[in-house]
């Protein structure tokens, strides 16, 4: 009986433990309003530089870092070498570079809280008391309608065409449907 119980809270606890893996909030500055996943996502990919009248300064972890990793796939749907590739396209046509990148959560947290319009991602495990979340995104939760709506916007913008990842519409200023 002792052992069944044992066995039973240390499934609930690791499933507890699971559930709260995964958590990504984004901290901003105390000036930054807050903002839902698709103006985080266009901040992040540079096509937002203002909220609500605030100029806002992106930043991140390094590449290969856990954190990273889950932001890009929970907020920007996207993997390493997606995003590196639709940065490489923009900054080489002269439509900006992408967020600075620091080493650690505890360097995004320290640059995000001294540094007006900054806005930065962490895991929600590195929360302090006092800090502003603007956003959060829970991996693997439900996504609403309107989330699945943006998902299929948000691939549609950062898939790569035949010849590359150009975005068209971006170097045109033209929505366009391409065809073979």
């Amino acid at each position: 009986m002792k052992t069944t119980i044992k066995v039973i809270s240390l499934t609930v606890s690791l499933l507890f433990a699971q559930a709260h893996a995964g958590e990504m909030v984004v901290i901003g500055n105390s000036n930054v309003p807050k903002m839902d996943a698709m103006t985080v996502q266009k901040v992040y990919t540079g096509k937002v530089i203002s909220v609500s009248g605030i100029n806002v300064t992106p930043v991140g972890v390094k590449p290969g870092t856990s954190t990273r990793n889950r932001f890009l796939q929970d907020f920007l749907k996207q993997d390493e070498e997606k995003y590196t590739a639709y940065w490489t396209v923009r900054r080489y046509i002269g439509k900006g570079a992408p967020p600075s990148e620091l080493a650690s959560d505890a360097d995004v947290i320290n640059y995000v809280q001294s540094t007006p319009g900054a806005v930065g991602y962490i895991d929600e495990a590195e929360l302090k008391p006092g800090m502003n979340v603007i956003a959060r995104r829970h991996s693997g939760e439900p996504q609403s309608a309107l989330d699945r709506v943006e998902d299929t916007i948000a691939y549609m913008q950062f898939t790569p065409c035949v010849v590359g990842y150009i975005d068209i519409a971006e170097l045109t200023g033209m929505n366009m449907v391409a065809s073979k």
